[in-house]
């Protein structure tokens, strides 16, 4: 387990071991019933101190994922993967599996909305990158972003699937905060206007592969943008 880890970067030390750790036993490295590494070599392998490790362990423990036995050490709980919320799942999510996430939810989305759109839908999504177009050209980074994600929710919406819609709500707790991640880095700067514009389009002509391959080119270039955000 330890092995895997990284040393974290950008955010909360705390929330990053948090999101490390419930990645492993999201993945079954930490598995169920056992007993994770001692503080001192988490702290070890992730360059933090024992004090960052026992708050994250202190959260877990609260949100039931972990087990702190008094002198025996902490334990993974056997029903820890039933005990979190999508949302808090998601606000947790390392930010490139947001995007490795992201990437086929917004192929479909866009699929299905340029075959069920309505003229209000395409209205609607022309209106928000205006506002978009607007608000990056004054600088407002986090505002764009607000309106970047509403721009896809609608999208979601026009999809006229309400499973996907609401999956979509939830899931853009996360994505809010890693397209935000990118615009706040200097270094990045990769304008997708014109791909936004380009997926407009190909939902308004009902172009359901046109949509597709947009979206999916979209994600490619912010993906891309995000790791070069990380890279130390």
């Amino acid at each position: 387990m330890t092995e895997s880890l990284t040393r974290p970067s950008r955010r909360s030390l705390v929330d990053l071991v948090i999101a490390r750790i419930q990645q492993q036993i999201s993945l079954g490295v930490l598995v169920p019933g056992k007993r994770i590494p001692t503080e001192t070599e988490l702290g070890d392998v992730l360059g933090v101190s024992r004090t960052t490790i026992r708050e994250a362990v202190v959260v877990l423990a609260h949100m039931g994922l972990l087990e702190v036995r008094q002198g025996d050490g902490t334990y993974v709980m056997a029903s820890a993967p039933g005990r979190e919320s999508l949302d808090q799942r998601l606000r947790r999510a390392a930010a490139l599996e947001v995007y490795e996430v992201r990437r086929p939810l917004e192929i479909e989305t866009a699929r299905l909305a340029a075959a069920r759109r309505t003229a209000s839908d395409v209205r609607r999504l022309r209106e928000l990158l205006a506002e978009r177009d607007k608000l990056r050209a004054a600088g407002k980074s986090e505002q764009a972003v607000d309106v970047d994600v509403e721009f896809h929710r609608t999208i979601a919406v026009a999809s006229r699937n309400g499973v996907l819609a609401d999956v979509y709500n939830a899931f853009s707790i996360a994505l809010r905060e890693t397209l935000v991640h990118v615009a706040h880095d200097s270094v990045v700067g990769v304008d997708t206007t014109d791909l936004h514009y380009a997926l407009v389009d190909a939902i308004a002509r009902g172009d359901e592969e046109g949509a597709g391959a947009t979206a999916a080119r979209l994600i490619e270039i912010d993906a891309e943008s995000l790791r070069s955000a990380l890279t130390p």
